[in-house]
């Protein structure tokens, strides 16, 4: 989905996501990946979408801990702390992250 606006794509990921619930997380994963400034909109989409489909997105959430784009690291991250699954060591790592923005949100309430 990278033709349009970004309010358009985000409203793409959004309703694909509410059709086909967890199916559709490797979209929302692709969403998360690289949310540079242009991409925000479609980025918080994807977040709140994974965060709505709940425990049925936790096994892909922890494999985006392993990425090498720190904005699937944060997102990871934010979905686990809120979830309630982001354990000691998980936490440990991410505030040994490289990227500052990972590192900020193993400490604080997480903004995406």
């Amino acid at each position: 989905m990278q033709i349009g606006s970004a309010t358009a794509r985000a409203s793409a990921v959004r309703i694909t996501a509410r059709q086909q619930g967890a199916a559709a997380l490797p979209l929302l994963r692709r969403s998360l990946a690289g949310s540079a400034s242009h991409k925000r909109e479609v980025g918080r989409m994807a977040f709140r979408e994974m965060l709505r489909i709940g425990d049925a997105a936790i096994p892909m959430v922890e494999n985006m801990f392993d990425s090498e784009d720190w904005a699937e690291r944060k997102a990871a991250v934010c979905l686990l702390r809120r979830r309630g699954r982001l354990t000691p060591e998980q936490k440990a790592r991410a505030e040994s992250d490289p990227h500052i923005a990972v590192r900020h949100a193993a400490r604080t309430r997480c903004r995406v």
